[in-house]
């Protein structure tokens, strides 16, 4: 049956394969029902492949709930009643739906509740009221119940992007009406993220990425995971959680053995969240794995012995109790052979037979770290296919990360073959505009055999030749993980990722500097749609940036206050593109605007229509910076600053709910911290709780340039947890703390928690594109005013 499924608008290239993954896990349950692997997919009318809405055909509703309730990036899968491009051909479509379909959610012993959501706008709480009241003409029979109702039905309504940023448009305005079959739950993302994991490692794997990579393994109850490459366990914790038996194997002994000590190690992050530990850690090279012929120590009965307790079909033996495909999946992130990954057995004295093979005196083995090897990823990789040869049980899974070098604007297309495995899925994930990685999920289709191992060591060869070439030539230092700053900052995203959100992040600050800093209130020429019929390509990538100016130190974005804004560099990118296309129409001051409103869309904003029409300023000067709201700021100096910008004590609340994402230094968190006037000690406002958590990260006389969060266990998601935070004492800059010192504000902080709030038309995110909206218009120059730039760092 054709199910329409909402997507989450994020990771796209994953989408697609978990869904099919977690069919075809389901289906197996349902002896009549089979997936086969792969499902028939259509698009709405008028909608691009990259899309949030699909149709998807699956073998039945049961099979359908529960793909929707598992995966990570399926929004809601619903039964559709009705589609058009307006409410009139809604209207027709939803009438034509049989009876026989739609009655038996109708009756009068039932509740139900409809839901209203959109894709690329906001719509107000009153709005949303008109469209339900709009379907007056479906029978409901029912009784309304909002919190628990039988059956829900959603009103999806999408917006006409036109244009869509001068690309091509993602989807055209349509609206749907179903009922609901299924929704996922992603909470269990904030309840696993990496900032609160008690023991993490610089190559910890992201919460929602290592779920996916779960998914992709159909792992579930009973079945046993295998990870490799397992550091500090974050893969495994994920495939713990669905129920999967777990066991894992790292190299450095360090890791595996000791952690950080007898309450921070790879054991910690299981008993952190309750979870059934792993059967085994092992110190182990994948070089030269322990699972190999004549395995006959105690470990192997071991490990039997407490597997069997789960499983025993698929075990295989040979003599000497050989163990083979006892593995129902492997996940791993392996070592791209970057940092001081990418290591194996031997050292290079050894490799190079230099000194014989040694033996270690027992009574020197509890401290014995052994020697290492570079291990290379070509390597490494023919190793991983060979051990999961073995290992996995026929349709068992693995599931990988590879990095790959782009070529224009495409990954390549050849990727390590193994005859054993049939590779089922590769989803991308850019990491800088040379390099990205895939997830590549395989199955295995075949046994294990001496011929098909010298086949595939050829297939590796061959492999090898031409990978070596571009790896040899790449850079991947840029392209893969950085080290986790500290538990506030996070752990596991990859160095160029977080560059990125960075950028993003500031150039959402930048916008709010600059349009906060001007003088006078001014709505000027600006519309909506300034540049359609002169530059209708590039009218939504474009306030008066004087922030820009490099006019030495005297230059605005040098001011004390502007201290770790970033993001310059993006917007002299985007203004060349721009003017390569359209040259001397389009500001920088716009390009901005337009950046910052994408920065907070892309961290799961609201998305807004900014208005446009900026001329670009011809001064630029640190005294400007005088004027900006600043972290030491009293709530009467806040604002006395909004206020003179024609800005209300609301607004002063939601543009400092910016700081929902974002990170800020030390420096600026020592007075807070450590002389805090007048009591010369901490800010009393600070939970105490937090403020051991924020001594630690920001020591007195430590490092003052060490980031921190500036939303407490939300940093890089935009929400309303800034607004918890400061109601709970949690607020990390002091000028957000203040928020709550004084009645006005604190009023307004506290309505978006307030009971009846949902049903009082109280919206956070349409509150927030309001104020940015109305920020937008302060004092900009229109017109013949000011110039525009060539060069946004230059007059």
């Amino acid at each position: 049956m054709w199910y329409l499924c909402v997507f989450y608008h994020r990771l796209l290239d994953y989408r697609k394969p978990e869904v099919e993954s977690l069919a075809d896990l389901f289906s197996k349950d349902v002896t009549d029902l089979q997936c086969n692997g792969s499902l028939e997919w259509k698009l709405p009318k008028h909608h691009h492949p990259d899309s949030p809405f699909h149709f998807v055909n699956l073998p039945s509703e049961e099979i359908a709930r529960s793909v929707a309730n598992r995966s990570i990036l399926v929004k809601g899968i619903f039964e559709l009643w009705g589609e058009g491009s307006n409410f009139e051909e809604l209207e027709e479509s939803i009438r034509s739906y049989p009876d026989e379909k739609k009655l038996p959610y109708l009756t009068s012993d039932s509740t139900f509740k409809i839901a209203v959501e959109t894709f690329g706008k906001v719509i107000s709480f009153e709005e949303q009221t008109e469209r339900i009241r709009s379907l007056s003409y479906i029978p409901f029979k029912g009784r309304v119940n909002l919190k628990n109702p039988y059956h829900t039905f959603w009103l999806i309504e999408t917006d006409d992007y036109d244009s869509n940023n001068g690309l091509p448009p993602i989807s055209g305005k349509r609206i749907f009406f179903g009922r609901e079959i299924g929704t996922a739950d992603r909470k269990l993302l904030p309840t696993y993220q990496l900032k609160s994991r008690t023991y993490l490692g610089p190559t910890a794997m992201d919460a929602e990425m290592a779920f996916l990579m779960a998914n992709q393994a159909q792992v579930k109850s009973g079945k046993l995971v295998y990870d490799p490459f397992v550091g500090t366990g974050s893969i495994l914790v994920a495939a713990a959680h669905y129920g999967a038996v777990t066991m894992g194997a790292d190299i450095d002994i360090r890791v595996v053995r000791d952690g950080r000590g007898p309450d921070c190690n790879v054991w910690s992050n299981f008993k952190q969240y309750g979870l059934p530990m792993p059967i085994g850690l092992l110190r182990a090279d994948n070089n030269l794995p322990p699972w190999r012929s004549g395995l006959n120590e105690k470990l192997v009965n071991c490990l039997l012995t407490v597997y069997i307790i789960f499983r025993v079909d698929g075990l295989e033996f040979k003599s000497s109790f050989d163990l083979i495909r006892i593995f129902d999946a492997i996940i791993c992130d392996p070592p791209y052979g970057v940092r001081a990954g990418g290591r194996k057995s031997g050292g290079r004295k050894l490799l190079k037979g230099m000194i014989g093979p040694y033996t270690v005196p027992d009574d020197k083995r509890t401290g014995h770290i052994p020697s290492t090897a570079p291990y290379s990823l070509v390597e490494c990789v023919h190793d991983l296919l060979d051990l999961a040869a073995k290992m996995l049980v026929i349709g068992g899974r693995l599931v990988y990360f590879y990095p790959v070098l782009r070529e224009d604007e495409s990954i390549e297309t050849t990727f390590p073959e193994h005859p054993c495995f049939k590779l089922v899925a590769i989803s991308e994930q850019l990491l800088s505009y040379r390099y990205s990685r895939v997830l590549l999920t395989m199955v295995k289709i075949g046994p294990y055999t001496e011929e098909i191992a010298l086949a595939a060591r050829i297939k590796h060869l061959e492999f090898k030749e031409n990978h070596l070439k571009w790896l040899e030539e790449g850079n991947l230092h840029s392209a893969v993980f950085s080290p986790a700053d500290n538990h506030l900052n996070g752990s596991g995203d990859t160095k160029t990722a977080k560059d990125s959100k960075a950028r993003m992040t500031m150039m959402l600050f930048m916008i709010i500097l600059i349009l906060s800093n001007q003088i006078g209130i001014s709505h000027g020429q600006l519309k909506v749609g300034f540049y359609d019929k002169k530059c209708p390509n590039v009218e939504s990538i474009e306030c008066d940036a004087s922030i820009l100016i490099e006019n030495g130190p005297n230059a605005e974005r040098h001011a004390f206050g502007h201290e770790g804004v970033g993001g310059f560099e993006v917007i002299e990118k985007a203004k060349a593109e721009v003017e390569a296309v359209c040259p001397r129409l389009i500001s920088c001051a716009d390009i901005v605007a337009i950046a910052a409103r994408d920065a907070i869309f892309l961290v799961n904003g609201p998305f807004y229509n900014v208005e446009t029409g900026r001329r670009d300023g011809l001064v630029s000067n640190v005294s400007l910076a005088d004027n900006m709201p600043d972290v030491d700021d009293s709530i009467q100096q806040l604002k006395h600053k909004f206020f003179q910008k024609g800005l209300s004590h609301k607004d002063l609340v939601l543009l400092s709910a910016a700081h929902t994402i974002g990170t800020t230094a030390c420096f600026f968190m020592t007075k807070r911290l450590y002389n805090f006037s007048p009591y010369k000690g901490s800010d009393p406002l600070i939970n105490p709780t937090f403020l051991h958590e924020l001594k630690s990260t920001c020591p007195q006389n430590g490092d003052v340039n060490v980031r921190l969060s500036m939303d407490r266990g939300s940093g890089e998601t935009f929400d309303s947890q800034i607004l918890q935070n400061i109601r709970s004492g949690f607020a990390v800059l002091q000028s957000d703390a203040n928020l709550y010192n004084d009645e006005t504000t604190r009023r307004v902080v506290d309505s978006y928690f307030a009971f009846l709030s949902p049903f009082l038309g109280t919206s956070f995110q349409a509150d927030f594109a309001n104020a940015m909206v109305k920020m937008g218009r302060i004092g900009v120059l229109t017109g013949s005013q000011g110039t525009i730039r060539r060069v946004c760092s230059d007059f």
